[in-house]
Formats: structure tokens, sequence, C-alpha cells
């Protein structure tokens, strides 16, 4: 006789886990936490788990808690859960991005089009989530892309994604394409110290160079953004970097040079461009992904999307700024709403956690108490 011991459901109940952090004055421990909410919240009856919620996506006071709510609301089977998600839309601000992205995880809602629409046309990072939510739904439903609310610029994200036949090559060993949308990128390391990329470019560069040369290595790809206006080599579709390197520069988003915490709002060209470039010179044998910015999250989504092995470079950010900015006072409850806005530190947060989900491999960089951290 085998007998079988009971299902244990491990999973803290909504109430305890809101009590919990309610009951805190902690910003990264929630943050870090963020997923516990979301999963009591879809293990919960519907009905209780928006009752519970709700109110804290509704108040301002504690943008963090907001944010939290939100993101669990997307958990929840309810038409209520809709129309407080477009109502947090409609009233713009930095929370109205957060339930734009919720809103991108659940079934197609047609009066939030026009709300959408207008947090899309605002720009920034709200812009991607609009978009993002328009993209998804007119997938699901190609006719919504006719739907007055919706602008003819956006109408394209519904259409059936340009499948591009992969070229099959003969070399032996890997082919790689490391991804680095900051900064001016150039093989000579001229435009190195300007822009917001600086150092990281310099160590790009010189890792492409020396993967290049290993014999392990059929082709290296370091794909970037072209800029237009400056020089010729940084409009050039490609530059090689040693024998087997190249440095692919994508054209999207305006001609000139973008801050990276500016690109946001070019993610569905950017993934467009992505995609036809990774079919084209494909196939790929690995993506490397270092970074919590648009670049990551566009390239993991056409990674996850084709099929290639994500690896990643797990850098501490934004957790460390956070919990220096917590432990001085700069960053709190009260204002985190105004400083996320910003500087996005949930999403980045949880672009982290995504990637730890969606990796091949993790690659850590050496720091003080790094193994605790990591566990």
């Amino acid at each position: 006789m085998v007998l079988s011991s009971p299902t244990v459901d491990l999973t803290p109940s909504l109430e305890a886990v809101l009590a919990e952090f309610g009951a805190s004055s902690a910003v990264l421990e929630p943050i870090k936490r963020m997923s516990d909410v979301a999963d009591a919240a879809a293990a919960a009856d519907p009905d209780e788990a928006f009752e519970l919620l709700a109110p804290h996506a509704r108040q301002r006071a504690d943008g963090l808690m907001a944010r939290i709510a939100v993101r669990a609301l997307s958990r929840i089977d309810l038409i209520a859960v809709d129309e407080l998600l477009t109502q947090i839309v409609s009233m713009g601000g930095g929370l109205a991005a957060h339930a734009a992205w919720a809103l991108s995880a659940r079934r197609p809602y047609r009066p939030a089009l026009e709300p959408l629409a207008e947090l899309a046309a605002a720009g920034g990072f709200g812009a991607m989530m609009a978009e993002l939510a328009i993209e998804t739904w007119m997938k699901e439903i190609p006719e919504l892309a006719w739907r007055p609310e919706v602008p003819v610029r956006l109408r394209r994200l519904g259409r059936p994604i340009e499948r591009i036949p992969t070229v099959r090559r003969s070399e032996s060993g890997l082919r790689i394409a490391p991804v680095l949308m900051q900064g001016r990128v150039d093989a000579q390391l001229t435009s190195a110290a300007t822009g917001d990329g600086g150092g990281l470019i310099t160590l790009q560069v010189g890792l492409t160079r020396e993967l290049a040369e290993n014999p392990d290595v059929a082709e290296i790809f370091l794909v970037t953004r072209a800029v237009s206006g400056e020089s010729e080599i940084l409009d050039q579709p490609f530059e090689p970097v040693g024998s087997k390197g190249t440095i692919a520069r994508l054209r999207f988003g305006p001609d000139g040079y973008v801050p990276t915490a500016e690109l946001w709002e070019h993610r569905a060209d950017l993934e467009r461009e992505m995609r036809r470039f990774l079919q084209t010179n494909g196939p790929f044998d690995a993506i490397h992904l270092r970074f919590a910015d648009v670049g990551t999250f566009a390239a993991g989504r056409v990674a996850r999307e084709l099929g290639i092995p994500v690896y990643f470079t797990l850098a501490p950010d934004p957790h460390a700024l956070i919990a220096e900015s917590e432990k001085t006072g700069h960053l709190t409850r009260s204002n985190f709403d105004d400083l996320d806005s910003d500087q996005l530190l949930f999403f980045r947060a949880w672009l982290l956690e995504w990637m730890l989900d969606e990796s091949e491999r993790i690659a850590l960089l050496p720091r003080r108490g790094q193994r605790a951290d990591f566990l």
C-alpha cells in the first residue's frame, strides 16, 4: 500500500502578504517579493482578491504598494479589474504606465483603447507599455486595428510578424550576439567617452574583439543602434572587430543620438529590427544581455520568440541603488511614485527577475555579499 502525502499549499494568503507589506516602511524587500502578491492574488477568490487590492491601487500616498497592487490585479479574471485599470490609465501619472502594462497581460478590453492610445501619444515609458497592450490585443483580434480610437501609426503593430528564412551556415563554432544599446559604439572607440555608454562600450568592444579570436567562436555580432548625422562610421550597418567579429547597427527611432533612458518608446521598432537581424544573420547559439534597459527587454522578448538561448550578466542595478537610497532616506514609500516615474526602479527590478527566469545561464560580477544576495 502506497500512501501519498497531502499537497501543501505554500503560497501565503493575499491578506497576510498585504498586511505584512503594509506594516513595514521598507522599499527594497517588497520589490524583491512583488511576485508573492501576484501569486497570492492568482490563488485567492477573485472577488475577495479584488476587494483587497483595489484600495491599494486607487491610493497615491504609497506609490510602491500601488504598483504592486496593479501588477497583482492583472492575475485576477474579473471585468472589474479591466475597468479599474482603464481608470488608472486615464488618470495619467506614473502609475498609468503600470496599469497599461497590466492590461497588456489581459484579454482585450475595448473601452481601454482610447486612453491607451492617448498614453501612447504622450511618449516615454508609458507609451511603450500602452503600445505593448495595443499590439498584444490586435494580434488576438486583428480588427481592433481599425477601431477609430487606434491611431494609424499604431495599426502596424498588429500586422503579422515577418518571417524571414534563416540562412543555414556551415561554420563550426558558436555564433553569438551581445546587445548594447547604450552610447555610440565603434571599433576604434572614438566616441566611447560620449553619451551614456562610457566604459561599458570599451568593455563590450574589447570582449567582442577577444571572443572573435576564440577558436570555439565562429562569429560574433555586437548589436547596437545606428546614429546618423554625426560620423560616417556610426551610420554604417556593419563594422569589423577582429577576425570574426562585427559591430551590427540597427536603424530605428530618430536619426541622431538618443540616450538609453529615452529609447523605451521605440521598443516596437527595436524589436522589429532585432527580429529581422537575428533571422537574416542567424542561426545564433546565444544572445548576451547585461542591462536592465530597453535593449534587454526587447532582445529578451525576441529571443524567446525565436528560441535563442539568452545568457545574462546579472548586475545589482537597480537593487543596489534602491538599497542605498533607502538607507540614506532619499527613497521612501511616500516619494516612491516620483522617483520611480523618473528612474523606473520597479520595472527594472522586475526585468532582472524576468531575466533570471528566461536565461539559459547567469554570469555574476564580483562584489561584496554577492553569494547571499544571489541566493
